[in-house]
């Protein structure tokens, strides 16, 4: 997945401001319940200036009080956790894996932020294990339904200030005035929210590894079948992130020196 941290403005629109693979495995019993949940997330790239963190909530049909979680990575004081691990003050299963990219991999003193300016130093990705434990016999895999989780970046360690999926909502705790400023085009009555009047979003979940444009290079002339996938609400080209004849300008995609 990849986010764009300047919403509600469109910025500079290149979709490397945090870049992150990721995989759940997922534990279950005999009854098809959930024992537990181990999340692998793989920091790629961070073009951004700013400070960011990254977290994802669970359906409402998880329980929060049903489960605990290990392993997040807290550094600057502004998320506050209760005693499962889960952040206070969200009424669905909210879990902050990190509070800021730059506390996570080091800069390598050239260029902005890492792994995105050709030239500068490679950086090698930076992984982290989170387990979610789960109370026996009282979440079904059904129930946690984790290929519909919602994640979301924390722009400059201002907490309300989120950038999620197109159309997922945001968390209880989000600064409400962000949304329909500049080029943001939610809807929130509607349950429209992360959208251009275009449809263009700030964060893409694609099922491969994204193959990502270099500082200040706009996505649409990276991945030439974007706009088009995106405005037409997924329509047309749902494969615009393959690298296909026609799909791609690989002269402003980043490329890991060799």
């Amino acid at each position: 997945m990849a986010f764009e941290d300047l919403w509600p403005g469109k910025g500079d629109y290149d979709f490397n401001d945090l870049v992150l693979d990721y995989q759940f495995e997922i534990q279950g019993d005999l009854t098809n319940h959930v024992v537990s949940a181990t999340g692998t997330f793989t920091i790629k790239a961070f073009g951004a200036s700013l400070e960011n963190g990254f977290g994802f909530q669970l359906p409402a049909s998880v329980n929060p009080s049903r489960l605990t979680v290990s392993g997040s990575r807290l550094t600057e004081g502004f998320i506050q956790l209760n005693s499962r691990g889960l952040e206070e003050g969200q009424d669905k299963a909210t879990i902050i894996v990190f509070d800021n990219t730059f506390t996570q991999m080091q800069h390598p003193g050239m260029g902005i932020g890492v792994n995105t300016t050709p030239g500068a130093p490679y950086v090698t990705p930076k992984t982290f294990v989170l387990t979610i434990n789960f109370k026996p016999n009282e979440i079904s895999v059904n129930d946690l339904n984790i290929g519909n989780f919602n994640p979301f970046i924390i722009v400059n360690r201002v907490r309300g200030h989120e950038v999620h999926l197109p159309y997922y909502s945001p968390t209880d705790i989000v600064d409400m005035s962000l949304f329909g400023q500049w080029e943001d085009n939610s809807n929130p009555s509607a349950n429209r929210w992360y959208v251009t009047d275009k449809n263009l979003p700030w964060a893409i979940n694609i099922y491969e590894s994204f193959a990502y444009p270099v500082e200040k290079q706009d996505i649409l002339g990276a991945h030439l079948k974007f706009a088009a996938w995106a405005m037409s609400g997924g329509v047309q080209f749902p494969d615009w992130f393959k690298n296909l004849p026609g799909y791609r300008n690989n002269a402003v995609i980043y490329q890991i020196p060799q």
